[in-house]
Formats: C-alpha cells, sequence, structure tokens
C-alpha cells in the first residue's frame, strides 16, 4: 500500500522462514523487516510499478528473531488492487546456494594465490583448446600480451609462443601429440635467444576420464648454463678447449670396446712440442697460450669428427 506502506498479508513460509507470527509480521510491516526507510521503500515501490530497476531479483542477508542469519532471494512485481497497486514480493531461502558460492568463490581464490606463488609458469587447457586457467608467470615467461592471454584460446597462444622458439615444429608436434592423451611427460625447450624452459606436462583429469592438459614451465637457463660451465671444467682443457685426460678416457674406453666388437684397429697417436720450454723463458706464457691454442686448432683440423685430440697436460 504506497500511503501506508504495510504489509496486506503474509503466508505460513514467511514466518517459518522470519521466526515470527503473522501477527508479528503485519505490526512490523515492511520498513521493520527489510530494514529500510520509508523514503526509499516508496522509491522501490514507484519503481517497480513503473516497470524500472527493482523488478530483478534481489539476494540479500537476513537475520531472523532467533539471531541465525540467512540469504533470500526477492522477486517483486506490481498488481492492480481496486484504484491502486499492490507490490506482491516472493521470498526465498537460498541460504545453501549462496554458502556453496561463497564456499567456491574462496577456493577459487586460495587456488589462484598458490599459482601465483610459484615461479613457475601454470597454464590448463580444456579438451577443446579453451584456457581454463594460468597465472602471471606464465604471460611473463613466454612474454605475452595480456590482451592475448585474456582470449583465452590455446591457437593464438600457440601461434604467439612458436616464433621464439628454435625448434618450433618439434614444439608444435609434441603439444599435438600430447593433448587427449593420458600420458605425463617433461622435456627441455629451447630459445632461439639462449633461454631454456624445462616443460612438464600433465593430464587434466575428471574421474577417468582426460577433460584437459596442464602444461608447467620452468626457466632453467642459469641452471643449464652452470651445468654446461662444470661440464666444461670437468672434462675439458679450460686453454686449448680440447678434451682433458679425464675425457680422453672416456674416449678411449669407448673406442676399445667398439674395436673388440667390430674387429677393426684405432690408431693412438701421442704428439710432442719441441722447444716449448725455450719459448715460454724466452717470450713469456701468453706466447707459449698463443701457441698451444694454435697447435689445438691446427690439429682439430686434421682430423675427423669423430676423432679425439685431446691435452693432457
Amino acid at each position: 500500500d504506497r500511503s501506508s506502506m504495510r504489509f496486506v498479508d503474509v503466508n505460513e513460509a514467511a514466518c517459518r522462514m522470519q521466526s515470527r507470527t503473522r501477527e508479528e509480521l503485519l505490526a512490523l510491516g515492511p520498513d521493520g523487516v527489510l530494514s529500510l526507510p520509508q523514503a526509499e521503500l516508496a522509491r522501490t515501490y514507484d519503481s517497480i510499478i513503473a516497470g524500472g530497476p527493482g523488478t530483478e531479483p534481489l539476494e540479500m542477508p537476513r537475520q531472523r528473531e532467533d539471531g541465525t542469519h540467512v540469504w533470500v532471494e526477492l522477486r517483486r512485481r506490481a498488481q492492480r488492487s481496486g484504484a491502486g497497486w499492490m507490490i506482491v514480493t516472493t521470498v526465498r531461502d537460498i541460504t545453501e546456494r549462496k554458502q556453496a558460492e561463497i564456499a567456491l568463490r574462496a577456493s577459487e581464490v586460495q587456488l589462484q594465490c598458490i599459482l601465483e606463488s610459484t615461479t613457475d609458469g601454470i597454464l590448463a587447457i580444456d579438451h577443446e583448446g579453451k584456457v581454463i586457467r594460468f597465472n602471471q608467470r606464465f604471460g611473463q615467461l613466454w612474454r605475452i600480451p595480456q590482451s592475448l592471454l585474456d582470449k583465452k584460446d590455446d591457437q593464438a597462444l600457440l601461434s604467439y609462443v612458436v616464433g621464439q622458439l628454435a625448434d618450433p615444429q618439434a614444439f608444435v608436434s609434441r603439444v599435438q601429440a600430447l593433448y587427449g592423451s593420458d600420458l605425463e611427460a617433461t622435456d627441455a625447450i629451447s630459445f632461439k635467444d639462449g633461454r631454456v624452459f624445462e616443460r612438464f606436462t600433465s593430464p587434466l583429469m575428471l574421474d577417468s576420464s582426460v577433460i584437459g592438459r596442464i602444461w608447467s614451465f620452468r626457466d632453467i637457463t642459469e641452471r643449464k648454463q652452470m651445468e654446461d660451465q662444470i661440464r666444461q671444467l670437468a672434462f675439458y682443457d679450460p686453454l686449448t678447449e680440447l678434451p682433458n685426460r679425464r675425457l680422453l678416457g672416456d674416449r678411449l674406453t669407448q673406442a676399445l670396446a667398439e674395436s673388440k666388437r667390430s674387429g677393426r684397429y684405432g690408431a693412438l697417436m701421442f704428439l710432442d712440442l719441441d722447444n716449448f720450454k725455450a719459448l715460454n723463458d724466452t717470450l713469456g706464457h701468453a706466447a707459449g697460450d698463443l701457441l698451444l691454442q694454435q697447435a689445438a686448432r691446427r690439429m682439430k683440423a686434421c682430423v675427423r669428427e669423430v676423432d679425439t685430440v685431446a691435452r693432457l697436460g
């Protein structure tokens, strides 16, 4: 009722929802139940009659008389009543649904926080090639514009990243082979600019069905460089970059095993540089180093790729 803004009638379900009797609700009226001032109620009343804002469903938290909290959904419509109008309001308890939505949002936030806390780039794709989820690190590692990430199109992302790779065809073939499979795989990806990523992928499962795939990327460029440097120091002479005594021993072991299988001979030659000490004493160690480097280059040029020139000293 526009003039008095009172309840005309309420049903038993409304009484149970508010934990009040019918007489109590009728006495309280809309402002007492909804905790809204009369002026705002009047504006809402007019808007609903005019078919404007207020006719759409409204979700709001409520507190019962017994102190418990519920979520309700209000649907309102205008109805003629004699010479005036009535607002018929349907109130539905949606507490369970809202609690589920709140729990789902909390779970989503927690999952995204976990994804953002890792230094790995994470990408999840469904079986139709749509991006389900990614973290910011993924875009940073692959240097992908945010506008492209927002499209959530796996093929568009794939087209963008392959141009950065040293072997794009192998990358694409690997991706296509793993889509739809239930295999896990780990490998390394090399970039044109020298970067190296470690790639791990596993199927995204729902019950026993594959519904997509998760990709994880980690920048191992520095680790790879250190490994290469350690290997270089362990197996190669730092001055001439020839295999050292340790690597030569390994190569000889392999050559002897091959000769035993094939029955063919190999050759082993020891070379010494005459008057090397005199060169060091007269022109200095820098000149001696240059001589060793030049001798190493010339000897390597005289043998096949499968042969070994090593420095024992």
